[in-house]
């Protein structure tokens, strides 16, 4: 619920636990909402919110993949690094709780280099924004899953996450802010 009409980290880890009930969602909530906020006011309005959910749903594919290379872009400097890549993998991981299959420290580690394998084009220990674009635009429809895998926002697209659902959420969500 959002009565003063702004969302904070804790009312986005509230409704991601909606629909995430088995895992820990503040470390996935804590990097989503470090992307929505980069002023770093500790807030958001709910039309702001309800803008970047526009553009999750509905935005261009460009839009989709500046957000998604930003949530793994941890501190900003236009690089993804191994341990930012695993740092959001395991969010991922943890959001989705005992659905994850108990994954460890070695099955991140396996995932983070497989993706950067296949997205650090020149292998210089980082993915920029452009080797990320190249690849993310190359990639098939058979290899989307190589990807959605990264991505828990992925999942609006499929039946477990809508996002109409996720917007009723904080209509009818028993916190006050």
């Amino acid at each position: 619920d959002c009565p003063n009409g702004y969302v904070d980290v804790d009312v986005l880890r509230d409704v991601l636990m909606r629909f995430f009930p088995y895992g820990n969602a503040f470390p996935y909530a804590y990097h989503v909402f470090r992307t929505l906020d980069p002023k770093k006011k500790g807030e958001i309005s709910f039309k702001e919110f309800l803008i970047w959910l526009s553009e999750m749903s509905r935005g261009t594919i460009e839009t989709k993949l500046k957000w998604i290379f930003q949530l793994y872009d941890i501190n900003g400097d236009g690089f993804i690094t191994k341990k930012e890549l695993s740092i959001i993998i395991n969010s991922i991981y943890t959001l989705l709780g005992k659905k994850s299959n108990a994954v460890d420290d070695k099955y991140i580690e396996e995932k983070t280099r497989k993706f950067f394998h296949r997205f650090d084009i020149n292998s210089d220990g980082y993915i920029s924004h452009n080797e990320f674009i190249a690849i993310c635009r190359k990639v098939s429809t058979s290899e989307e899953n190589f990807l959605i895998s990264f991505n828990v926002t992925a999942s609006v697209q499929s039946n477990q996450f809508s996002m109409t659902n996720f917007i009723i959420s904080f209509k009818i969500g028993k916190k006050s802010m």
